[in-house]
């Protein structure tokens, strides 16, 4: 790839803050720049997390097993991070918006380059942690909004009212 790509990788790519230009340059090694159509699936919740993405161009939507969508995601967010660290299976199905372009590594291949290299190893995962927290940290917010929300459709502020129903009386033989 040309340098020019690699710095702009490394200056707007939240998991490549702080690699070192070099080992930006091993890790494009193992990557792979991929055009998808639009309306395409990457990835499907509930299958194993062997690649991951950082997206490009374009947009992503991210829809739950239930193929609800919770997220869209723009240029330079990354996708199937959160497989990468934790080898669970795929959390969401994450469908095109549009035509757009991926970097793309897979797992096993990150592994074996990570086993060579520890400093980039600690880098990355670090990155991959400040990424995943802030996501957490932005599910929390949204989680807060919707509990607010519920609270004024429903006229209650009883938290424990969310997180714990009234208990339905039940009905014995001599009420029927």
């Amino acid at each position: 790839m040309a340098e020019r790509l690699e710095r702009e990788l490394l200056k707007n790519v939240p998991i490549f803050f702080g690699l070192k230009l070099t080992q930006m340059r091993r890790f494009l090694e193992i990557c792979s720049l991929t055009n998808v159509a639009s309306g395409e699936i990457i990835c499907s919740y509930g299958e194993p997390s062997k690649k991951c993405f950082v997206l490009l161009q374009g947009r992503l939507d991210i829809l739950t097993g239930d193929g609800v969508s919770v997220a869209q995601l723009e240029p330079v967010q990354t996708v199937g991070e959160m497989g990468i660290v934790s080898r669970r299976p795929r959390a969401a199905t994450v469908k095109t918006i549009g035509p757009v372009r991926l970097l793309e590594f897979g797992f096993q291949r990150l592994e074996s380059l990570l086993d060579s290299d520890v400093e980039l190893r600690v880098r990355l995962y670090r990155n991959f942690m400040r990424v995943l927290s802030s996501r957490l940290s932005d599910t929390n917010d949204m989680a807060a909004r919707y509990k607010k929300l519920y609270e004024e459709a429903t006229g209650t502020a009883d938290a424990a009212l969310i997180d714990h129903p009234p208990a339905v009386a039940e009905s014995s033989d001599e009420d029927q």
